[in-house]
């Protein structure tokens, strides 16, 4: 039988110096149990702001021109494309500010993480506790790169993935819909990638699965 996954359930986001709400410079959004819905005409913001809460999450912005090839090229590609996506949403006087705070739950755990737009692999912010308020993790004194390597290890944990690059591909993959067309039902070597971790596959084969898969297109 397959290890059981815990996902992240989000309970709140807060947004601060995103220049593209203009209107409002500090917003935050309780999402409470059951359906959260986002609506209005196009070109509101609607897709950026999922593109927000999946990088305050991952500290990743899939690049719509790239297929995916496997999990450890997507990560890269991903981070390193998430500066030139948040370009044209987040102004130059407002990139040292502009911040994403992302309150969620991830099995027993309670999670609070704050992460700059143009910092990917960095957190400006981490507490964990547990479910009755009692402190996991202390990062107050912490620079900004260890406790995004403290959270990338924790979560990684707590939702029972082989390692963080998987956890980024199930957060971009499976758990979200988006306008690129590249999801599970519509990209083959996506889908092989959620079957193995779904059921379980060792990590292991899974890698050596994916640089088989390489190989052949290189080959042919």
């Amino acid at each position: 039988m397959p290890e059981g996954r815990n996902l992240p359930v989000l309970t709140k986001v807060i947004l601060h110096n995103f220049t593209l709400y203009q209107n409002n410079r500090h917003i935050t959004i309780p999402i409470d149990e059951g359906v959260f819905c986002l609506a209005g005409a196009n070109g509101m913001g609607k897709s950026s702001f999922l593109a927000a809460i999946n990088f305050g999450m991952t500290g990743a912005v899939p690049n719509p021109r790239r297929n995916f090839n496997s999990v450890d090229r997507f990560y890269n590609d991903a981070t390193s494309f998430s500066g030139r996506y948040f370009d044209g949403r987040v102004s130059q006087e407002d990139r040292s500010e502009a911040t994403i705070t992302l309150d969620f739950r991830v099995g027993g755990h309670l999670y609070s993480i704050r992460r700059n737009f143009f910092e990917p692999q960095m957190l400006r912010g981490l507490t964990i506790t547990d479910l009755n308020g009692y402190s996991i993790l202390e990062t107050e004194e912490w620079n900004r790169t260890d406790r995004h390597n403290a959270y990338a290890a924790r979560i990684t944990e707590d939702c029972r993935m082989a390692g963080y690059e998987y956890f980024v591909f199930m957060q971009h993959f499976l758990l979200t819909f988006d306008e690129r067309r590249h999801l599970l039902f519509w990209d083959t070597r996506a889908a092989n990638m959620a079957l193995f971790i779904a059921f379980g596959v060792d990590p292991q084969d899974t890698q050596r699965s994916e640089s088989l898969r390489l190989k052949i297109d290189g080959a042919e």
